[in-house]
């Protein structure tokens, strides 16, 4: 379900200002939704991910899976153990959240890895939520065990 936080531990801030700086290089004409994603891998290593749109909705990309993504592609043996998410233009009074699609990467990424990705996404005016793994942002799951 996510704990409510309204500050960030020190281990946070440096993923946090890193995904509200990359949140300038998202490409966003049409939602006027900047988001940025700042993870980092078991060995420190961060990579970065802004949202990128198109006239053509269904072709966007969101910034998680811009990150997810560009992760496993650069290191491929590294696992994901934080991910942070700011979109720095929302009108919401309440930390944004992935949406279901991301949701649904971080999941199976995560079992992929066979290791948690812990989660916080928001900002210093909304506040922050916590998860402690993917299970949490998305409870009964389909992944790759229902395929068999």
């Amino acid at each position: 379900m996510g704990n409510f936080i309204k500050a960030l531990e020190p281990g946070w801030l440096k993923l946090a200002q890193q995904a509200h700086t990359v949140a300038d290089n998202a490409y966003a004409p049409y939602s006027d939704f900047p988001v940025g994603c700042a993870l980092e891998l078991n060995d420190g290593t961060v990579v970065l991910g802004a949202n990128q749109e198109n006239a053509s909705y269904p072709l966007s990309m969101c910034a998680e899976r811009v990150a997810l993504f560009s992760a496993k592609t650069q290191f491929p043996s590294k696992t994901i153990d934080k991910l942070f998410i700011i979109a720095p233009n929302s009108k919401s009074k309440l930390p944004i959240a992935p949406c279901g699609a991301c949701r649904q990467v971080i999941y199976e990424m995560q079992k992929r890895q066979s290791s948690p990705i812990e989660i916080v996404c928001g900002s210093e005016e909304t506040g922050y939520l916590h998860f402690n793994d993917a299970g949490e942002l998305l409870p009964n799951a389909f992944g790759p065990e229902d395929l068999l």
